[in-house]
């Protein structure tokens, strides 16, 4: 139902996942010092998932911690050791907004999370140009859709992560290859081969200018399938009904340039 897929896009997007619909929040620039940053990692329940820093914001589940936990421990070590070569930190957090306040994120862009997200991010990539100190993946505690969606979430955002760290968004390559899918998207064929959600997602997501999927959002989905779990487009976080093959189908030159990374 397109009820279900009202989300806005603005400017500058690092990535993130709602609850229903998804939707993204713009790049943040921290005001918090380093030394206040590494007290609040030190004072965490749990120092570390495979090496890479957490920080616990709030009252979060020790159920949670585990699940997210194992999540991470199943992801391929290589991408794991690209995120800690970028100082990327895990944030745990009951949501967002909790998260950003706790690292001086301006109050300015808190409340424009809090307006365009009403119903709360499961999941949020902050990636600072200026100091990679304050890179961080945040995951929020939200069940039951955090227990049901939190393997999608994770390979989600992680996507973001690989995103911004390597630049593909604006790699003309990765360009390239979504002008050609977003060519043959429009063809009469491969919209008459979708339901009728799936048809209603296209149209809100790839063909509106007011809520149109940015390139990186794109591009960390199709990341996200191509790991065990799955991404978050194509499941019934979005759709009536789950595809696992949606994003890929829509996308095959943009995911074969993903899978040769």
């Amino acid at each position: 139902m397109l009820s279900k897929i009202t989300g806005k896009i603005v400017s500058n997007i690092v990535g993130g996942v709602q609850q229903r619909p998804i939707s993204c929040v713009g790049k943040c620039v921290p005001n918090r010092s380093a030394d206040v940053f590494e007290r609040t990692i030190k004072n965490s329940p749990i120092k570390e998932i495979k090496g890479i820093p957490v920080e616990i914001v709030g009252d979060v589940s020790q159920d949670f911690i585990k699940k997210i936990s194992k999540q991470i421990d199943n992801f391929p070590q290589r991408w794991l050791d690209l995120f800690k070569e970028n100082d990327y930190k895990i944030v745990l957090s009951k949501n967002i907004t909790d998260a950003y306040k706790a690292k001086g994120v301006r109050s300015s862009l808190v409340k424009q999370s809090e307006k365009i997200n009403p119903n709360g991010l499961l999941g949020v990539t902050h990636h600072n140009e200026q100091s990679r100190l304050f890179n961080f993946f945040c995951f929020c505690d939200k069940p039951p859709l955090s227990d049901i969606y939190m393997q999608n979430i994770v390979n989600h955002e992680f996507g973001h992560g690989l995103c911004n760290i390597k630049k593909l968004d604006s790699d003309l390559n990765f360009r390239q290859a979504l002008i050609d899918d977003l060519g043959e998207i429009q063809t009469q064929k491969k919209l008459d081969s979708l339901s009728e959600s799936e048809r209603k997602l296209v149209s809100h997501y790839f063909f509106n200018k007011k809520a149109y999927l940015p390139v990186d959002e794109i591009i960390a989905d199709l990341f996200a399938w191509q790991q065990k779990g799955g991404g978050c487009y194509g499941t019934t976080l979005i759709l009536d009904k789950e595809n696992k093959n949606l994003m890929p189908y829509l996308f095959p030159n943009l995911n074969e340039a993903i899978s040769n990374l």
